[in-house]
């Protein structure tokens, strides 16, 4: 009950007192332990990340909008780098409370390894919390889980444009109910792409994204990633989603979006991160 409180008495401000945030995201909220090596030096850091996480971060530092996250979390040791990460940048997040820790992975970035510890629970969220989360907003990120899988109907009500993150491997017998306005397939590993086309035949969705390692296929156009070192694949693909959805939102066109997030993904593949200036 209290966690529903301070949720409802904070979607009580941004409704009346604040802008309405440019996007809602839903989900996909990690703790990220990243081993790379700078010059010659072994480096870890532990980070909030997740599709979801990177992408808040990423609108809110690099493209000028405000975003508001929702997900389960875990009362654990890194509920503090969660609140604090977001409070920081004045990012507003919204949650309840899931047992037995919050999902972790390990990236090994020198030796091309990842771990991962889900520490999935079965979590419940009412219609009625999500309608009200969902309330003003225009724009709706989907981080694909079970939780959230059988809400696409209220997700996509009120001419909501609704962009989804879907990893390959979360395909299953319910995802064919899925539906929204673009899906980015996040698929990093796969080489055939016709393979993937036929099966995102059985989804309803308007405009499919292929993202993989070497290529991203959007349109019927296959465009190569031509760049020396393909370390950051998380992150790239986090900065093609920012990129993406932050010329959407100013109504620029399809083209201009994709062109600039592919860019976009070259560089960050390459190096990491997003750069302060333009590409």
């Amino acid at each position: 009950m209290r966690t529903i409180y301070q949720y409802q008495e904070q979607t009580l401000s941004i409704i009346t007192k604040e802008k309405s945030p440019d996007l809602g995201i839903l989900g996909g909220i990690e703790i990220e332990h990243v081993i790379d090596e700078v010059r010659d030096n072994t480096r870890i850091v532990t980070q909030v990340g997740g599709p979801g996480g990177k992408l808040a971060l990423y609108l809110n530092d690099f493209f000028h909008l405000k975003p508001i996250i929702f997900d389960f979390i875990s009362i654990d040791e890194y509920i503090d780098l969660i609140m604090k990460t977001f409070q920081m940048k004045k990012i507003q997040i919204v949650w309840l409370e899931k047992i037995l820790g919050n999902k972790r992975k390990v990236r090994n970035l020198i030796e091309n390894k990842e771990y991962v510890d889900e520490r999935e629970s079965e979590v419940k969220i009412e219609p009625e919390f999500l309608l009200q989360f969902l309330h003003n907003l225009k724009n709706v990120f989907v981080c694909y889980e079970n939780w959230n899988q059988k809400f696409f109907d209220f997700i996509n009500s009120e001419n909501r444009k609704v962009f989804v993150h879907l990893d390959k491997q979360k395909i299953n017998e319910n995802t064919s109910t899925l539906h929204c306005d673009y899906l980015f397939l996040i698929a990093e590993h796969a080489t055939n792409f016709k393979d993937l086309t036929v099966l995102l035949k059985n989804f309803k969705t308007s405009n499919n994204i292929i993202i993989t390692h070497d290529a991203i296929l959007f349109q019927d156009k296959v465009q190569e990633v031509r760049v020396m070192q393909k370390k950051y694949f998380e992150e790239a693909v986090s900065a093609f989603e920012a990129a993406f959805i932050s010329c959407l939102t100013r109504e620029a066109t399809l083209k201009t979006a994709q062109e600039s997030a592919f860019s976009l993904y070259n560089h960050v593949l390459e190096n990491g991160s997003i750069p302060t200036e333009k590409i």
